[in-house]
């Protein structure tokens, strides 16, 4: 059966974007900013059109009238100018270091247009620099605001979009939030309630179905109301808190939609709609399969380092689908409310999401601003540390060209959203949702209750450790596999081979007809440690038979490397925790990323030579990589031509025997002739 691929060629071009925050620079810099950019080998500039800039005041549009830097305009005139395409960042919600997250004051302060929390109070966001409340994504108020600007926008980038400089618009994910993210936190909008309601019609048809799954008594929708916090102590009190979790998520689909919708209805011809999203950071509501099919380009956001190839596994390989190719967002240096990471976290983060899927990079930011350190350009426009050894890889990338390259995976760990939202609802930060375990490096699994609830053991906690396990198990057999939902294994080109699913008691419908469907379509299905017993309702159901792993781990890790060599999946070159991910087209690897996540410098021999693209060093076939701790290195193959056949030395010819002797009379020669040579 033929493996995922993913960035084939046919999709939009190579795309290399330095993300640069024209807003926040004199425009007498732009030239020098662009030029550095191109100079380092960006095919694009990434920049940043923030609410806050270009509406200050309600129906002010601001485009460079009263600022100069706030001319979207005439910065990408100056990127056209120099070969540069665009992309645009258009949110509402940016972030970026930015107050309020980029919404203006009377947005962000229009009581209408706020979240509420379960007691009808707004929702404040502690995000530096300071406070500010949340907007509702379903407040009609708040959409017209949206709405408004987006209009602005898309009348200055229409003429880029004609003329083929405007590459990628990206919108928001709503998802994307570390603070006040808790399932319970936000959001009690009256909007907000209603749009729950509705869901709830569409998902069981009536009120006499909500009120058998709830096990409550309803007459009218207009009586239901959203849980306001965590109250179960049985099975049968989950399916209420499941809903409201399963309701976030389509709330947060129905955003992304809604300005997508909102962009395409002003006309962006030619241009490709993006998000970054938060994708399979576990407790969040984000979902690549959704934004797929709203039409949207996905790629995650990176603050990373080298050791955390999880976090990045998960992260990048949830992308792998059908549909535009996924970028990924590298984020270089740091801010003061964040880690401190090196230049080297940021470029082996790179290459890991480059070895992981990725065929579009964008680096942010590209040049130091007040409120962030560690950029390629320091604050003068001086190239740093990272300028040099960044303008090597993507000189590297180019040659490679980065969009055309494949990637096999045929093993899946499928991440089943019933248990993802168990663990939301579930887990102990109040309002702070799984975020913020992330940013510290912690396991969700250290937030959720442990409380059975009538199950065989508290399936919050333990599914967040067995999906750890089953990740575990599938690096040290050396596979590479994609971390992925129900609706990514969906949307996945081919299937799978063998699936890896944590599973107990209940299992929610979406997994269930993922499964059944990558069974009947040959994959073979590894879960455990239960099988489950009922629906996602919490109701008796008959599930797809598949292969029960045991429940110690160490035995579970040996029934999956064994069955990876039954099947013959291919193992990845791996040497005490180094590993290598092959950079293939057509089946040839290219080049490889290879990756030290080690506490300890590490070797790795590979079956190519190959030629650092940093140092320039060439490594015969069989000869040791070397890696310091927590480092990655792309080392392209060299391939050996073929030698062109060789002319053989001239051969003398063989000596000629003279005639044999005859006794026949010679011809007579006439007179004139004999008289002639004569005269010679």
């Amino acid at each position: 059966m033929a493996a995922q691929e993913t960035g084939t060629a046919g999709r939009r071009g190579l795309r290399l974007a330095a993300e640069i925050h024209a807003f926040r620079t004199p425009p007498a810099r732009w030239p020098a900013l662009l030029d550095a950019a191109r100079d380092a080998g960006f095919s694009h500039v990434a920049t940043l059109a923030p609410f806050a800039v270009h509406e200050p005041r309600p129906g002010e549009r601001e485009f460079g009238a009263l600022s100069p830097s706030a001319d979207l305009a005439a910065f990408l005139e100056l990127a056209a100018a120099r070969g540069l395409r665009a992309c645009v960042r258009v949110g509402p919600r940016l972030r970026a270091d930015l107050a309020q997250a980029g919404l203006p004051d009377h947005v962000a302060w229009d009581k209408a247009s706020m979240a509420r929390s379960a007691r009808g109070g707004p929702v404040l966001s502690p995000m530096p620099p300071r406070m500010f409340p949340w907007p509702s994504t379903e407040s009609a108020t708040y959409r017209a605001h949206v709405a408004r600007f987006l209009g602005s926008v898309a009348e200055v980038l229409r003429p880029f979009a004609e003329r083929g400089v405007l590459d990628t618009v990206e919108v928001e994910d709503p998802a994307a939030v570390v603070l006040r993210a808790g399932a319970f936190a936000r959001d009690y909008h009256p909007d907000s309630v209603a749009a729950f309601r509705r869901y709830l019609a569409g998902r069981y048809g009536d009120v006499a179905s909500i009120g058998d799954a709830w096990g409550i008594a309803v007459r009218r929708f207009e009586d239901v109301d959203p849980p306001t916090r965590f109250a179960a102590t049985a099975p049968r009190d989950l399916p209420r808190l499941l809903d409201w979790a399963a309701f976030q998520e389509a709330s947060v689909h129905a955003f992304r939609l809604f300005v997508a919708q909102t962009l395409r209805d002003a006309e962006l011809h030619g241009v490709e709609l993006t998000c970054c999203l938060d994708a399979l950071a576990l407790g969040t509501t984000s979902d690549a399969a959704a934004a797929v099919e709203d039409g949207l380009g996905a790629g995650v956001e990176l603050v990373t380092r080298a050791d955390e190839t999880r976090a990045i596994r998960r992260r990048m390989t949830s992308l792998a689908q059908r549909g535009p190719a996924p970028f990924a967002r590298v984020v270089v240096g740091g801010s003061p409310f964040g880690r401190a990471r090196s230049d080297d976290d940021a470029v082996s983060s790179l290459l890991l999401a480059v070895g992981l899927g990725a065929r579009a990079i964008e680096v942010s930011p590209f040049a130091q601003h007040e409120r962030w350190w560690g950029a390629p350009l320091d604050a003068g426009g001086a190239p740093t540390s990272a300028y040099g050894e960044l303008r090597k890889v993507l000189a590297a990338l180019r040659a490679l060209e980065l969009h055309t390259l494949s990637r096999r995976a045929d093993v899946v760990v499928l991440v089943p959203p019933g248990y993802a939202r168990l663990a939301r609802v579930s887990h102990l930060f109040g309002p702070f949702g799984a975020g913020i375990l992330d940013f510290v490096g912690r396991s969700f699994a250290e937030a959720t209750r442990d409380a059975t609830l009538g199950f065989s053991r508290p399936i919050a906690p333990s599914f967040v450790e067995q999906l750890g396990q089953l990740e575990s198990a599938a690096d040290a057999a050396g596979l590479d596999y994609d971390v992925a939902s129900p609706g990514t294994l969906r949307r996945r080109e081919t299937p799978p081979r063998l699936v890896l699913v944590p599973t107990y008691e209940f299992l929610d419908d979406e997994t269930a007809e993922a499964l059944a469907a990558a069974a009947a379509a040959g994959a073979h299905i590894l879960g455990g440690p239960t099988q489950p017993t009922l629906d996602g309702a919490m109701q008796d159901a008959r599930h797809t038979p598949f292969t029960l792993l045991p429940d110690d781990p160490a035995a579970a890790a040996e029934v999956i490397d064994a069955e990876a060599s039954r099947l013959g999946l291919r193992r990845l070159p791996r040497h005490q925790g180094v590993f290598a991910l092959p950079l293939e087209r057509d089946g040839v690897a290219l080049a490889y990323v290879v990756v030290n996540p080690t506490e300890s410098r590490g070797t790795l021999a590979l079956a190519d030579a190959t030629q650092d693209v940093v140092t320039g060093s060439r490594l015969g076939v069989g000869a040791p990589v070397e890696l310091v701790a927590r480092s990655a290195r792309l080392l392209v193959v060299e391939r050996v031509e073929p030698a062109r056949p060789v002319d053989p030395p001239p051969v003398d010819p063989p000596p000629v025997e003279p005639p044999p002797p005859t006794t026949a009379e010679p011809a007579e020669v006439p007179a004139t002739k004999v008289r002639a040579r004569r005269k010679r």
